[in-house]
């Protein structure tokens, strides 16, 4: 639920959660906790072209907690050859890297075991949901934002008309 939380509040494509490091994770978690507050974390997005994401302290807290328990669990329990710790954030409990494919899957069956369709794409798509959702509000309220603008960079669309394609087939999909 961790990977699911991450894709949720940050809107990560599941090719660039899974490029995450644990390494990384670290810092950016240290950081936000003297500052109590987010942390951009770059990343690498679709194309492999480099990008940042902002997470908020709070899911920074969540995965520094992972960090120490479950992930450093899942690495002492597990015959590595010397060195050989993968640096990827997830990890399974066999110590390996978390696979594409599974972690569809778990997201697929835990809206199965809910009564509802349940995806990856659609953990991505109710974040650009809620977000221009939000703007939306503040834009109402006279706040200087373009909210559509604001939703494309934090998705990394290379153009705004594929951020408003989308959020209209979201809309036109649930309804």
């Amino acid at each position: 639920d961790l990977m699911a939380r991450w894709q949720l509040y940050t809107a990560l494509r599941v090719s660039e959660l899974l490029r995450l490091t644990a390494a990384v994770l670290a810092k950016a978690t240290a950081a936000a906790r003297r500052q109590r507050s987010h942390q951009t974390i770059d990343v690498m997005r679709k194309g492999r072209k480099s990008g940042c994401v902002i997470a908020p302290v709070s899911l920074l807290d969540e995965t520094a907690g992972y960090l120490a328990t479950h992930r450093r669990a899942w690495l002492a329990r597990t015959p590595l050859e010397r060195g050989a710790a993968p640096t990827a954030l997830f990890i399974n409990s066999r110590g390996r890297p978390v696979s594409k494919n599974h972690y569809q899957q778990v997201i697929h069956r835990a809206g199965q075991a809910c009564g509802f369709r349940a995806t990856t794409h659609l953990l991505r798509a109710s974040f650009a949901c809620m977000m221009l959702a939000r703007l939306e509000q503040l834009a109402g309220q006279n706040a200087a934002v373009n909210p559509l603008l604001i939703v494309k960079v934090l998705m990394a669309h290379e153009h705004i008309e594929t951020t408003d394609r989308y959020l209209r087939a979201i809309a036109v999909d649930h309804a």
